[in-house]
């Protein structure tokens, strides 16, 4: 059972702290330890709130987060995310409940910039026909740049974004080098996103607060968890519509 918060960074214990790196340890074994220290103390100072789920032993995943407001629309950037034993995936959707019985006549939006090409796949798989990039075309509607500008314009450290990819560069990474998914990675690379050289995709979903697009969604998320639920059976075939993404693959 998990149980999922969100604290404010300034307010977190030594004993938190701690925690956190622990979490990001275990997550992240190839990654040297002082540099990962390095990352986690340059991150907790930028942003200001951390999603956090807890189960029976513990911390199991962490998530920084960065939220504002513009034109009675609520933006939630999702940061950095460390999770062990699978635990991201209910403490995302918790934390998406919550945003979405806070938000019932409310447009948001959730942004985030990923640099593991599995959690993609994962997360592509949960909203893949209301999140963007779409995965078999190329074009972003201009819509979508202009959410994902203002996310960049609230936020300096999303570095060289580029919205006709819905992209960015980051000099500090702790992607490992040809981990993941090589469909996925391939994909990216088409769209002139190269994880080792600091490139990040962007993922974007946009919640409006009709009850129509909303339904949509609902029923995206539902699909995309029964095929996760079946993973062994689905995964070949989200690998796939990544494959028809690829020109001349």
């Amino acid at each position: 059972m998990h149980h999922t918060t969100i604290r404010a960074v300034s307010l977190l214990t030594k004993e938190e702290v701690q925690a956190c790196e622990q979490v990001a340890r275990q997550s992240l074994p190839h990654a040297e330890l002082q540099d990962l220290c390095a990352y986690l103390g340059e991150k907790f100072k930028a942003y200001p709130e951390m999603l956090m789920a807890f189960d029976e032993t513990g911390l199991a995943a962490f998530q920084l987060i960065h939220s504002f407001s513009q034109n009675d629309e609520d933006y939630i950037y999702l940061g950095p995310l460390f999770s062990v034993r699978k635990a991201y995936l209910p403490m995302f959707l918790q934390y998406f409940d919550m945003l979405l019985s806070q938000y019932p006549k409310q447009a948001f939006h959730l942004m985030a910039e990923l640099q593991n090409p599995s959690l993609l796949l994962i997360f592509k798989t949960l909203f893949r026909r209301t999140s963007y990039p779409a995965l078999q075309e190329k074009s972003i509607p201009s819509c979508t740049q202009q959410v994902a500008s203002i996310f960049a314009s609230h936020l300096g450290h999303i570095e060289h974004f580029q919205p006709h990819t819905l992209s960015s560069y980051s000099r500090h990474t702790l992607y490992k080098q040809g981990s993941g998914p090589q469909t996925v990675l391939c994909w990216l690379r088409s769209r002139g996103i190269y994880l080792e050289n600091g490139a990040s995709q962007i993922l974007l979903l946009s919640c409006p607060p009709t009850i129509e697009q909303r339904r949509r969604i609902r029923h995206d998320l539902y699909r995309g968890l029964f095929m996760l639920k079946h993973w062994s059976r689905f995964r070949r075939y989200m690998l796939q519509k990544f494959k028809e993404g690829i020109p001349g693959a």
